[in-house]
């Protein structure tokens, strides 16, 4: 038996309009960009959050699996860029990732402790707006440091606030 559940969290209209109105290149010249910084720099939870661009929405697709017990699932964000990137990274912990695509080109990966890097194909410009796409499949019963996903009798729910939304989906995931 499998629930397949859609969630759509769209950022505010005049943000997006605004990075819609920007008529700069996908991408950078091939020599420039730097990597985006892993964390915002909070004395709380100093590991989360990145920065280099700003999540205008996201979409997730999610499909329960009640006879392995796992969730298959792809995120989908909108993001605007705010400078040069040559690598930018979302917060992920427990998801085994398949895939990432970059406005649908295949994207390098890796998995470093909570942060998922991505390295597009050619470094972003500042100010564009691109799409991540993350496919992925997530066990609600792993063992992890902190987790969003609560045991019930008949599956799970997710309690991700406020510092685990990242171990549902790949996300910029600080409480600000």
């Amino acid at each position: 038996m499998r629930y397949r559940t859609r969630v759509t969290a769209p950022a505010a209209l005049l943000g997006t309009m605004a990075a819609l109105s920007v008529a700069s290149p996908a991408h950078a010249d091939p020599e420039t960009g730097t990597p985006g910084p892993e964390t915002l720099g909070d004395p709380v939870f100093p590991g989360l959050g990145n920065d280099g661009y700003r999540v205008l929405a996201y979409h997730l697709d999610l499909a329960y699996d009640a006879t392995t017990r796992l969730v298959d699932a792809t995120a989908t964000l909108t993001l605007t860029t705010t400078q040069e990137l040559s690598r930018l990274s979302l917060d992920a912990l427990g998801l085994n990732v398949h895939e990432v695509l970059l406005d649908g080109v295949p994207a390098a990966r890796e998995q470093a402790g909570e942060k998922l890097r991505i390295t597009p194909a050619a470094p972003l410009a500042a100010r564009t707006t691109a799409t991540v796409t993350v496919a992925y499949t997530a066990d609600p019963r792993a063992a992890l440091s902190h987790t969003a996903w609560v045991p019930t009798p008949d599956g799970f729910a997710v309690c991700p606030q406020p510092n685990s939304a990242h171990t549902v989906f790949p996300c910029n995931d600080h409480p600000s």
